[in-house]
């Protein structure tokens, strides 16, 4: 009998020992996530930046990020954006958008009043950006400027007829 309690208790050490490896393991990976996360977006932010000056005359102001209540959140990100002489509330909004090429990240400009409109597309170079500077009437295009004022409105916290 005492050698199937020492049996039972080396068991339980040892199963102890393992679990608290896997939780050092997944705390760890969970703080590694986290402390990548504003990397991440601060790289989004200036990928969106660098279009709008490239494709636009106005000064515009980026702000903080907006959480995205949605399956979205894993191919697009939302902020807050203002031209630099006004107060007027727009978003700016950096979508994986599906091209010919492969799906490249989507930047658009997003005002209540004004609507949707396709800035151009973030981190292309050479040919294949030339090349998708001519097919701006690209259906992605099209879906893509359809549904974001549903994603804004879902982000605000509205809710999606």
């Amino acid at each position: 009998m005492e050698t199937d309690t020492i049996t039972t208790k080396e068991f339980w050490r040892e199963f102890g020992i393992f679990i608290g490896i896997i939780f050092f393991f997944f705390m760890s990976l969970f703080g590694l996530i986290r402390l990548s996360q504003k990397s991440w977006d601060e790289g989004l932010k200036v990928s969106i930046q660098s279009v709008l000056t490239e494709k636009t005359t106005e000064k515009w102001i980026l702000g903080k990020k907006i959480y995205l209540n949605s399956p979205m959140s894993s191919s697009a990100a939302l902020y807050e954006l203002r031209k630099q002489d006004s107060v007027e509330k727009n978003y700016a909004i950096i979508i994986r958008s599906a091209t010919l090429y492969g799906h490249i990240p989507a930047v658009y400009i997003y005002n209540k009043n004004d609507g949707v409109k396709f800035i151009g597309y973030s981190s292309v170079t050479g040919k294949i950006r030339k090349l998708l500077d001519q097919g701006m009437s690209d259906s992605s295009i099209i879906q893509w400027t359809r549904r974001i004022p549903d994603i804004v409105k879902l982000a605000e916290g509205g809710r999606v007829k």
